[in-house]
């Protein structure tokens, strides 16, 4: 087989990545046959015309060469399968629930967050045992958004805390008029670093919807 002397029409060159046995077997006979042909040549030589020839990477005909030497035989590349998207195999009940947790959160006036509902989620047996970067697109995926709060919050106080501060006004004011000696130990305060700057937010609940809540509401 003279195949110095045959003519080549310029090839598309190929990716060396899904290369089957038949094409590395193709390419190793034109670098034999070339080879038998042209003992002089260099593997050099050998190797660029055999690339021509079949369209391919010089670096791909050296890795089939070393595979042919190193086990005598060709294989074809591994097929790897992705597995189904985890997301794809969470029905919808799965996600009403979760849509419903996170409303849950919303009613307390309590700010959801990955870990806290996580907890809840491990807690039901009959629920999938999700990944932080699972429930993060779950959460997503079913309509909410995690975006920067308002900050045009309002301090409000329980109705307790007022009571407590009432009595508290009038024991202090009793103890002085008694001469009694006070000992402040410390002192409580609030600050905007004590909110969280990003919450989660549902999507598809408009304003009307008066019996559920778009999200965490401190404002």
């Amino acid at each position: 087989m003279n195949v110095a002397g045959a003519a080549f029409s310029p090839p598309k060159k190929r990716s060396a990545k899904h290369f089957s046995v038949e094409d590395k077997t193709g390419i190793l006979n034109i670098f034999k046959a070339y080879s038998e042909d042209n003992p002089e040549v260099s593997k050099t030589d050998k190797v660029e015309f055999t690339a021509k020839a079949a369209g391919v990477s010089i670096p791909s005909v050296y890795k089939i060469l070393r595979e042919y030497t190193e086990v005598h035989e060709l294989h074809s590349p591994k097929k790897y399968y992705r597995p189904r998207a985890i997301l794809d195999n969470i029905d919808s009940g799965t996600k009403s629930i979760l849509r419903r947790l996170l409303h849950s959160f919303f009613e307390r006036n309590e700010p959801p967050t990955l870990s806290k509902v996580l907890a809840v989620l491990h807690e039901d047996e009959d629920l999938p045992h999700l990944k932080r970067t699972t429930l993060w697109k779950l959460i997503k995926e079913i309509g909410f958004r995690f975006e920067k709060r308002s900050r045009n919050s309002v301090l409000k106080e329980k109705d307790e805390i007022i009571t407590w501060r009432r009595r508290f006004l009038r024991e202090i004011r009793k103890y002085r008029e008694e001469g009694r000696k006070l000992y402040f130990l410390d002192e409580t305060w609030v600050n905007a670093g004590h909110t969280v700057s990003k919450v989660w937010k549902d999507t598809t609940i408009s304003l009307q919807d008066r019996h559920l809540s778009t999200g965490y509401q401190l404002d």
